[in-house]
């Protein structure tokens, strides 16, 4: 649990929190998670992290979509993804559902992610006692979808 990590003060050198990780609980909480990765990384520590470039994803807001890919497990899956944005939230309520060829559910969870626009992270990640952060966008791929699709890696130093 990233709200409390099992470590002293200062003992890391570099926290990385990858695949969707940041932004799964109240704005309060997901603050909590960055001042405890800011206490356990020494100085100059490094916190590697992934996000979701939430500027281009309410751009590009898409209730629903789905698309197919070939599995060697399960051949065929569909996946589906069913999203309500709460603007005032700046939450994003998504439904993901995979199927395989025959109708069988392979995975069906609800999730809700907060969306911090770069300014508003920046803000968050100075509060917790980060110095400075870079921003790179990732490769892209049509491969994914939902808020795996539009990534940016984000690298803070403590």
């Amino acid at each position: 649990d990233m709200r409390s990590l099992p470590f002293p003060n200062r003992v890391l050198r570099q926290v990385s929190l990858l695949g969707n990780g940041f932004g799964y609980f109240s704005d309060v909480e997901n603050a909590l998670i960055l001042k405890e990765i800011a206490r356990v990384l020494e100085r100059r520590g490094v916190f590697v992290f992934d996000i979701t470039d939430c500027e281009h994803y309410v751009r590009s807001f898409a209730p629903y979509s789905k698309r197919e890919v070939e599995t060697r497990t399960f051949g065929k899956v569909a996946c589906e993804y069913w999203r309500e944005w709460q603007p005032e939230k700046r939450r994003m309520n998504v439904r993901e559902r995979d199927t395989d060829a025959h109708g069988r559910v392979l995975y069906d969870a609800p999730y809700d992610v907060r969306q911090y626009t770069l300014v508003e992270l920046r803000a968050l990640l100075v509060q917790a006692g980060f110095a400075g952060m870079e921003v790179q966008p990732m490769n892209q791929t049509k491969k994914r979808d939902g808020l795996m699709r539009n990534r940016v890696m984000v690298v803070a130093v403590r």
